[in-house]
């Protein structure tokens, strides 16, 4: 188990590599990130999604994020787009460049 905290404006954010994914802890809450390793996320969109998903981004690598609170969503989101590009899915018809939402989308 490793353990680290990062700089994520404006809280802190601490994470722990535990059984194959990321918790994270931010704000009281937690969430937990995990690699899309059996392609459920691909059989799960239309083609047409797919689409989208493909237009911005190209050839992607899809993680899931569980969580208790939009504000521990918020920072997993924040964190990761501002280190690589990223698409977001919010399940609810939003598919779009991770660093155009803003928490009112979610």
């Amino acid at each position: 188990m490793r353990k680290f905290e990062t700089s994520c404006s404006p809280a802190r954010v601490g994470v722990d590599f535990q059984d194959g994914r990321l918790t994270v802890l931010h704000d009281g809450s937690v969430a937990w990130v995990g690699p899309n390793l059996d392609g459920e996320l691909e059989r799960e969109y239309e083609p047409d999604e797919l689409a989208v998903i493909e237009g911005l981004i190209g050839t992607w690598n899809g993680f899931v994020i569980d969580y208790r609170t939009i504000g521990v969503a918020d920072a997993v989101v924040a964190a990761m787009c501002e280190r690589w590009p990223c698409v977001v899915d919010d399940e609810d018809g939003f598919i779009e460049w991770g660093r155009a939402i803003s928490k009112s989308q979610w």
